[in-house]
């Protein structure tokens, strides 16, 4: 391995550390900020704070997937796993995803009951909710705030993706408490009327963990059936490929993600007359290169053959 593999090598894993390390502490405020939800809107006679602690709960299980995905993702390669470990954290996103779609298909159905229950039978089938659910969801809303401008903050100076994808989560968590701070607020500050805001709240917070769940069923899928990386990436991995000295042409480009990580093939052509020690050099150059690009590839095979015109010239 050269210095320049070395250095890159080197950086991926102080990137990982750091990536781990914020994660872990995003999970344990993500389980704290859970309990809080829960217990303050099981005593405080909110069901939409309920719900909305169900939200944070499915928001700390994404985080546990995450940490999930960074342990299987560094875990070694052995003889029984060529490609890694990188499938486990798939499979168990999709188990996560059928699990949290149950979650807000049950809010969904409790929660259309007690808006029937109180249209039909009288504001007074819904209990008024206490103070201490409104705090609550207040420091719901800033705490998740706080997350997700410090998630965002290090994305940008890490240059990472996955804590840019976090970032998103924790501004759409942040935006449904902010639903729900409204409902209870008026739920508690308003006449008995407005106590079906509760409800109708419970009801957009579990529409919130459904759409969370579809995407994290969809995202999983996408791995499970090899999806390939976006046109636009395999046409730059083709250009940084014809870049490299002696690189003739990029025939094919075939990509696939494995369990977060990217997994890619290339087929390149190059001048006949070349040795295999020069072969050698312009590949660990490509490869080089596309590490420091892309530093999600776990895996990639160039396959090279000889430019059709020198290969003419020597038959």
């Amino acid at each position: 391995m050269n210095n320049n593999s070395k250095q890159i090598d080197n950086q991926a894993v102080e990137k990982y550390q750091r990536v781990y390390r914020f994660t872990l502490k995003s999970a344990v405020v993500n389980a704290f900020l859970s309990l809080v939800k829960f217990f303050a809107g099981l005593f405080g006679g909110s069901y939409a704070l309920v719900a909305d602690a169900l939200n944070s709960i499915a928001d700390f299980v994404q985080d546990l997937m995450a940490i999930l995905y960074l342990k299987m993702g560094k875990r070694e390669k052995d003889d029984r796993h060529d490609y890694g470990y990188g499938r486990y954290a798939t499979v168990t996103q999709l188990f996560t995803a059928v699990v949290l779609f149950a979650i807000g298909a049950y809010i969904v159905i409790h929660a259309i009951v007690l808006i029937v229950e109180f249209f039909s039978q009288g504001h007074h089938v819904l209990q008024r909710p206490a103070w201490v659910a409104l705090a609550a969801v207040v420091l719901a809303v800033v705490v998740k705030g706080g997350l997700y401008y410090m998630a965002r903050n290090k994305a940008g100076e890490w240059d990472s993706r996955f804590v840019s994808v976090n970032a998103d989560r924790y501004r759409l968590d942040a935006l449904s408490s902010v639903g729900t701070t409204v409902a209870v607020a008026f739920a508690v500050l308003l006449s008995p009327k407005w106590k079906v805001l509760d409800p109708i709240a419970a009801l957009i917070v579990a529409i919130f963990i459904i759409r969370m769940a579809a995407l994290a069923f969809r995202h999983a899928l996408d791995e499970l059936l090899d999806k390939s990386l976006p046109e636009k990436t395999e046409k730059e991995i083709a250009e940084w490929a014809k870049g490299v000295e002696h690189v003739v042409d990029v025939t094919r480009v075939l990509s696939r993600k494995v369990g977060g990580k990217v997994a890619v093939e290339l087929v390149v052509m190059m001048d006949g007359g070349l040795t295999l020690n020069q072969v050698h050099k312009s590949v660990v150059k490509i490869e080089d290169i596309l590490q420091e690009k892309i530093s999600e590839i776990a895996h990639m095979a160039i396959h090279v053959e000889p430019a059709p015109d020198v290969q003419n010239t020597v038959d």
